[in-house]
């Protein structure tokens, strides 16, 4: 058997390292998220949890600047970041880079994201459902609601795409848009978000609830397979108004409530609507509860609360400097994030409450954050979308080097055997 040339043999392991350490710079607007944030709190529930490496520090790793206050919360999905600024478009971010992908033009503010079926969906504040193809930024269709949008984000279940207007919840098709059914809520004023339980009652009957506040109580809408669907309205709480999404988890479901005095209350419910507890809260709130390691997480402009899930017992709570919160916390990693109107975003042990840190941006931050492989992503009334710590997606996919070695390799050897290596050599 011929044996390569030693000098060859060197040629080809240089002009192959070389290659894959060049795929090194490549760019990754094609590598996918190990962590997507596809929805407002991560999921259908609200629960603000995610199993995903979240940043211990507070490294800025890039901002992207829009021409209006973001209030939207960011989702990530696919390698981008999707968020809505007061400038009127919608946006696609590299993840890694911080780059603009495409910006959508809706044209007035709109509410925070959505992405499913390899669509971005959203709702402007005017009364617009739209869907967008998620890679090309063109939209897929439009649907006007007749009424101005609620706040929130579009509940995706099944088919079926959930959205709040001002006094409605409407049933639209993923697919066209079309308007499958709608339904009149009694007192709504369009502020909560939607959420979504699959556990099903003690019955075994209800199938799925779609829960929305209203200024009495919270809407339930029940619907089960091929029997139709009807409402339930409870009042889960003491108090006066809910602005906030409900958080269901395990057959549990939290709801946050104002009070006029300028205090909120966090209360239990169970999965037929009965009050199990409640707590009052010291500060204001507009942001949804978040759970995670058994533990319901509540921030208000005061201070930021764990609750023991089954009694709402205090497991710990911290000072916060503060007036109003609206941004819904993230937990991951055993840190909670959220922002505050004094234009901070802060982390927090979630076991222990110790404050690991702060990071501040230029305007208030009533966006809730998202996060993904090791950063944390939100919006502030500054106008910029932040990436906050530090990014853990690979530099390149994996067995990229692999491949491009065995494609090196015989373009090194038809090089040399047209007699082009020996020069190079000598």
């Amino acid at each position: 058997m011929n044996r390569l040339p030693k000098n060859l043999l060197t040629l080809v392991v240089v002009c192959s390292l070389l290659v894959c350490f060049s795929c090194i710079n490549i760019t990754q607007a094609s590598v996918d998220s190990s962590y997507e944030w596809s929805t407002l709190q991560y999921n259908e529930g609200r629960t603000g949890y995610t199993e995903s490496p979240a940043p211990d520090s507070n490294q800025t790793f890039w901002k992207f600047q829009t021409g209006g206050p973001i209030r939207s919360s960011p989702v990530v999905a696919a390698g981008m970041v999707f968020v809505a600024s007061t400038d009127g478009y919608l946006y696609a971010v590299n993840v890694t880079s911080g780059a603009k992908i495409w910006e959508f033009w809706i044209g007035t503010d709109a509410n925070s994201p959505t992405v499913a079926h390899n669509k971005v969906f959203i709702t402007s504040a005017s009364g617009t459902a739209y869907a967008v193809d998620m890679y090309s930024g063109l939209e897929v269709w439009k649907k006007s609601l007749g009424e101005p949008a609620g706040f929130g984000a579009p509940l995706i279940v099944g088919t079926r795409v959930f959205v709040n207007g001002n006094t409605t919840v409407f049933a639209l098709s993923e697919a066209v848009g079309v308007n499958l059914y709608s339904e009149k809520m009694p007192h709504a004023h369009g502020i909560a978000t939607l959420g979504y339980d699959n556990s099903g009652s003690n019955s075994g009957l209800i199938i799925s609830t779609v829960l929305r506040g209203t200024d009495i109580g919270l809407n339930g809408f029940e619907f089960r397979e091929g029997t139709g669907r009807f409402w339930v309205t409870i009042a889960p709480c003491d108090a006066e108004t809910i602005k906030n999404g409900v958080t269901i988890a395990d057959d549990k479901m939290f709801a946050v409530v104002s009070n006029t005095n300028g205090t909120s209350t966090v209360c239990r419910l169970n999965d037929m609507g009965i009050r199990t507890w409640e707590h009052l809260l010291d500060g204001a709130t507009e942001a949804s509860a978040a759970f995670a390691y058994n533990t319901v997480y509540v921030p208000t402009g005061n201070r930021v609360y764990a609750l023991e899930p089954e009694n709402g017992t205090i497991e710990w709570s911290r000072p916060l400097d503060g007036e109003h919160s609206v941004s819904s916390p993230a937990v991951a990693d055993g840190k909670v994030y959220f922002g505050l109107d004094n234009s901070y975003v802060y982390a927090f042990d979630a076991f222990t409450g110790d404050p690991i840190w702060t990071y501040k941006t230029e305007g208030t931050v009533e966006s809730s954050p998202a996060i993904s492989d090791g950063l944390l992503f939100v919006g502030s009334n500054d106008g910029n979308l932040y990436a906050i710590g530090t990014n853990l997606i690979p530099e390149f996919p994996s067995g990229t080097p692999m491949l491009i070695l065995l494609i090196a390799l015989p373009v090194v050897l038809i090089v040399y055997k047209r007699g082009l290596a020996k020069k190079l050599i000598r």
